[in-house]
This record gives C-alpha cells, sequence and structure tokens, in this order.
C-alpha cells in the first residue's frame, strides 16, 4: 500500500522511515491510525498539503517508490 484513504477523507501516506519522521515535523501531522491501530510507516497527510500539488506529488513518487523496494510477503499455505 502506497497510498490509503478512509471514509473520513484522511490520506495516508507510506514513507521511509527518515522521510516519514522529516514530514512529521515539517507538517506537524500524525502517523496515520486505522481501526485503533497506529500504522507505523504510515503518515497522515494535512489537509493543507492538497493545496500544494507539486509538494504532494513529490511525496507520492516517494511512496510509490518505497512500495516498490518491498520485498513481496510469503504466502500463506492452503488448509485443507
Amino acid at each position: 500500500m502506497a497510498t490509503l484513504s478512509d471514509p473520513s477523507g484522511t490520506l495516508a501516506l507510506r514513507l521511509p522511515e527518515e522521510e516519514g519522521e522529516k514530514f512529521l515535523k515539517k507538517y506537524k501531522t500524525t502517523l496515520y491510525e486505522a481501526y485503533g491501530a497506529v500504522m507505523k510507516e504510515s503518515v497522515a497527510v494535512p489537509e493543507a498539503l492538497f493545496k500544494n500539488t507539486k509538494q504532494l506529488k513529490m511525496y507520492l513518487a516517494l511512496s510509490y517508490d518505497c512500495i516498490e523496494k518491498l520485498k513481496p510477503k510469503a504466502a500463506k499455505k492452503k488448509r485443507c
């Protein structure tokens, strides 16, 4: 998951750890929370960033690059 949107309109981006920390400080936002669980690798995009599409585009690209580098999860064994 590079991005995630929930019914409340919150957009989350998965960023590399270092970029995520910079993002949190720069935009004074939080880690994304879904169903009571904090998603450690995802940041909540503040509404103000939607007005700066150039910056948002850059973060979307970073997010995409981040997931491109992930290894696929091992397939689960089928149960009989």
